[in-house]
Parts: C-alpha cells; structure tokens; sequence
C-alpha cells in the first residue's frame, strides 16, 4: 500500500525577472514497511521537494497524498514525523521538557507521553543528557533530539531531511537502527542524506534527483546490479609466469589468488586459466558498483561534470 504518492510535481520559484523551474515533473512512492533514500547534489531539490510532502510549500502543477490525504489535513500531520535539515529548538527548556512540549502539542496522556519519551530519549543516547538545557547540546545532539521530536507522536510515515548529518559513527549506527525499527514496526520512511554508504546500508529504494528532474529510481537491488564493474575469479596453485600471460590486475591472499577481469574478458580468462597445469578455479563472482560510485556517474553523465 503507497503511504505516499508523488504525482508529475512542478514547482517554480520568482527571481527578479522571472520564475525558475526547481522541480520538473517528480514522481515516487513509498509503501509500508520501506525505506526510500532520496539522493540527489546540493540545489538539485531535494528540500523543496520534502517542504511540499511535509505541506509547507504548495506545488505549481502536481498531486501529492500522504496516507491517501492532502499534507494540508490537519488530521494527518498527527500521523507524519518530519525531521527539517535545520531544525528549531527552544534552546532554554532541557531535551526532557522540550519532548514533553511537543507531546503536549500532539496530547499525547500523560502516563504514556512520560513512557515515551524515556523511551526515545534512551532510543536516541540522550536520557543521560536529558535534563541538560538544549543550548549546551552538541551538534550530534541536536540532531538525536530532533529525531526523537519526529517520533513522539509515533508515526505511520517519517520525512527526514539529513537526519544522519553531524552525527559521528556510532551515533549514525544508533539512528539507523532505529529508522530500521520503525520499518520492522511496519512504518514508511522517507529521508534524504548525503553519506551515501548509509542509504546503501538500509535502503530498500532509492530515487537520484539532479537538476529538479528524477533520474534513477527503484529498488536498490535493482539499480545496484544494473551494471557490472568486473568479475573477480579466485584461484589456486597460479605461478607468476602464468599471471604475466594473463596480464590481469590480481591481489594474493595466502594461497589463492583475486583475479580482476572485465566482463568481456572472463570467457577468454577462464579458457586460459584451465590450460594452466594444476590451477584450480575456487569461484568466479561479479563485481558491482557501489552505490556512491553509481551516483557519481550519473550525475556526471546528466551534468557533464560531477555536482556533489
């Protein structure tokens, strides 16, 4: 079931003699149970286009439906998380008291707000830190509060806009376990991020804007295998003569040999491999392309240059 539905969305901004067109023409989903990594180079759109799911921006042209209602319902902003890339804070109430304001604000009982928000705050590392005022928070911190903020209510679907910027790597580790949860838990979320290895962790699909235009979507898997970088083969009892016919960039590894070869080249590899007195072949694996290495491709190809 599609939580969310982006819809052939324009959006165009005034500049002092005329409008600029920052959106053309998005389209995605996102269903239960998913996580969507929207990557894209900084002004590519990707804020603008989270601003308009979130209601605080109106496209020009476009459908957008959030659990098949307007963002504008006010009924269903109870039921979305939003993380902003650059949250506010109230910065003289503590974490503690600044959780329990916006649970006020979704009226969240009493006895259950209390629960939950030790519970976010433990979920999050800040229950130690919970009666500290937010002013003295750290950047990491601030960031682990503002995601804990964006769950109080317990959301069905959560927009979150970097919400792995400026934490080191555990706490990138703790908040992408808790984004995982709120998959298991069947919930949708939806964020953007540039730490690319991160999306290709968790992800189960991603969408790759540049220049207001979406240019790859799908499962990660997907997009992932769609090309091949190489094949490695691994073989045993290969002498160094034998490798120098080959001509071949390898690596050694205790007995055994990685061979690197082009997709092209492996039929011809493997037949010259066999020739070779007593070498065994172990395995023959393809090598794929890491996601951060696909997005930089594309968005050269797309540019001419790469943007990020």
């Amino acid at each position: 079931m599609n939580i969310l539905e982006v819809q052939n969305v324009y959006k165009s901004f005034k500049s002092l003699f005329s409008r600029i067109l920052i959106l053309k023409d998005i389209s995605f989903s996102l269903n239960k149970n998913e996580i969507f990594g929207f990557l894209g180079p900084n002004g590519a759109g990707k804020t603008t286009t989270i601003k308009i799911i979130v209601g605080l921006l109106n496209p020009d042209k476009g459908i957008v439906k959030i659990l098949n209602c307007s963002p504008k319902d006010e009924n269903i902003r109870k039921r979305i998380g939003f993380l902003p890339e650059q949250p506010y804070f109230y910065e003289h109430l503590t974490g503690e008291e600044f959780l329990d304001y916006t649970a006020k604000l979704y009226d969240i009982p009493k006895k259950e707000k209390k629960e939950r928000i030790k519970y976010l705050l433990e979920k999050v590392g800040l229950y130690k830190d919970r009666k500290k005022m937010i002013r003295t928070y750290s950047r990491g911190m601030l960031q682990r509060i503002g995601i804990a903020n964006a769950l109080i209510p317990d959301p069905e679907i959560l927009i979150l806009d970097e919400p792995l910027s400026g934490l080191d790597p555990i706490g990138r580790k703790e908040i992408k376990d808790l984004i995982y949860e709120q998959k298991k838990n069947g919930k949708g979320v939806f964020f953007s991020s540039h730490i690319l290895p991160d999306v290709e962790e968790i992800c189960d699909k991603i969408g790759i804007i540049c220049d207001g235009k979406i240019i790859k979507i799908g499962s990660l898997n997907e997009i992932l295998k769609e090309e091949v970088k190489g094949v490695l083969i691994v073989v045993r009892n290969l002498k160094i003569e034998n490798i120098n016919d080959l001509n071949l960039n390898f690596e050694k590894r205790g007995n055994e040999y990685i061979l690197r070869v082009l997709p092209h080249e492996v039929e011809d590899v493997l037949k010259k491999l066999l020739s070779f007195e007593n070498v065994k072949i172990i395995s023959v694996k393809e090598e794929l392309f890491s996601l951060e290495e696909i997005f930089l491709k594309i968005t050269k190809n797309e540019k001419g240059i790469y943007t990020c």
